[in-house]
């Protein structure tokens, strides 16, 4: 491709935080009710094991008008019904909760000896806010003081993963956790997560047949499966993996979008769209299936289908800087947007200023526009960031070919197409000489 298209895929690192462990003896207290449980037992006591989220809201809101609750009780009602209120997709009452959360318990934490749960909880209600740091502080302050808990280990891995990029301390964190639950369902899976992002795949796949042995109708588990699958090169297994994801839940969202994924690499367009529309009639803005169906219609020379899918995926997240850079390419080859495209190249190259994919993309739209020297500049700093593109190889030689450095041009030209044969169709395709 003569710019940087790209596919993206859903993985396990996204989810924010795993539900609240159950206090010491909660389980007791929740078998000995043998009556319908009160407000308190489900939103306080077994807060680690909710009702359906409409009840667990209910259920807390009726606590929390009661006068004589504890000001532990009402900072974990609070924590509670934001958990709830975050499944059903109420985030703005979400984050009134997590704070109102947070407040009580560091009123707590102020005035008496540091407890770790609370330390616990009032990391997960930061974690769940997106604050980063404050959360790995109160995860680590809560793991010093009581280092059995399994589930304070897998939050502060989720969030390392996820917000950090440390994936290596993620993976000590697992194995932590596991130590401690040696079956934790979810410490197999975010394990193999880990290990299969770190490239360990032999060993991400022994955690997922694991898991895959403990809980076979746990779809998420063949997703995650799929993806180590196919990061170790494997599609045909990925895809089986899918398949049985996808024979448990049938419109399981991540399983269609990381077959999609698959299909449109091996140029089964049709089928991904296909895959894609089932994903975006449950999530019409989901993100990451509105921009890889943007890469199939791309595919399939549909330029105005693929804007549209880029540009919906860009209302949904204004931060996918990949997105910016696939519209720019899409643009210009269609030939009828030049000031979009070129300022679509500028926000990505913003976003990602170090980015090979960017430059190569800058490049075309220049190579493109007639405007030989800015492509040639373009070419070079891909080339910089990575001397292995062909792509940007043979087309710094086109660049230098127009700016008459016949023996620059011949050498790129040479090179790119030893090293991609097919190299120079994929300019003369977008009628570029």
């Amino acid at each position: 491709m003569v710019g940087a298209l790209k596919l993206a895929v859903t993985a396990l690192f996204p989810v924010s935080i795993l539900l609240v462990p159950m206090e010491a003896g909660a389980r007791e207290i929740e078998q000995a009710s043998v009556a319908e449980p009160t407000a308190r037992e489900i939103c306080v006591v077994r807060i680690d094991d909710p009702l359906p989220a409409a009840r667990q809201v209910g259920a807390c809101t009726s606590f929390l008008a009661n006068n004589d609750a504890s000001p532990a009780e009402l900072a974990t009602a609070y924590l509670s019904r934001a958990h709830a209120q975050a499944i059903l997709g109420n985030s703005k009452a979400a984050a009134t909760d997590y704070l109102a959360a947070i407040d009580g318990f560091s009123q707590l934490i102020e005035r008496t000896q540091p407890n770790p749960l609370h330390a616990y909880r009032r990391a997960t209600a930061y974690h769940a806010l997106g604050d980063a740091d404050r959360a790995l502080a109160d995860y680590n302050a809560s793991i010093e003081r009581s280092p059995r808990r399994a589930i304070a280990f897998l939050n502060r891995g989720i969030l390392l993963a996820r917000y950090k990029g440390e994936f290596r301390s993620a993976l000590a964190d697992f194995d932590e956790a596991l130590g401690i639950e040696p079956a934790n369902l979810a410490g197999l899976m975010l394990r193999g997560e880990a290990r299969s992002v770190l490239g360990d795949y032999p060993a991400a796949i022994a955690d997922l047949d694991k898991a895959a042995t403990l809980a076979p109708r746990q779809p998420q588990i063949h997703v995650l499966r799929g993806l180590a699958n196919a990061r170790r090169g494997a599609p045909e297994a990925a895809l089986a993996d899918y398949g049985r994801a996808l024979s448990i839940d049938t419109d399981n969202v991540d399983a269609l979008t990381n077959r999609a994924a698959l299909l449109a690499v091996a140029g089964d367009n049709g089928r991904a769209i296909a895959d894609l529309d089932r994903v975006l009639a449950r999530q019409p803005a989901n993100a990451v299936a509105l921009y890889n169906r943007g890469y199939s219609h791309f595919a399939l020379r549909d330029y105005d289908g693929a804007v549209a899918d880029y540009s919906a995926a860009l209302a949904a997240n204004p931060e996918m800087a990949v997105a910016y850079t696939n519209r720019c390419l899409a643009r210009i080859v269609a030939g009828r947007d030049e000031t979009g495209a070129r300022a679509d190249c500028r926000r990505a190259a913003s976003l990602m200023p170090q980015s090979a994919d960017v430059h190569e993309t800058q490049a075309f739209l220049h190579l493109k526009l007639g405007e030989a020297q800015a492509a040639l500049a373009e070419y070079e700093a891909a080339l910089e960031i990575d001397d292995t593109r062909p792509i940007a190889l043979y087309g710094r030689g086109l660049a230098r070919q127009r700016l008459g450095d016949a023996a620059g041009a011949a050498s790129d030209l040479e090179a790119a197409s030893a090293r991609f044969p097919a190299v120079a169709r994929e300019f003369t395709a977008y009628g570029i000489q």
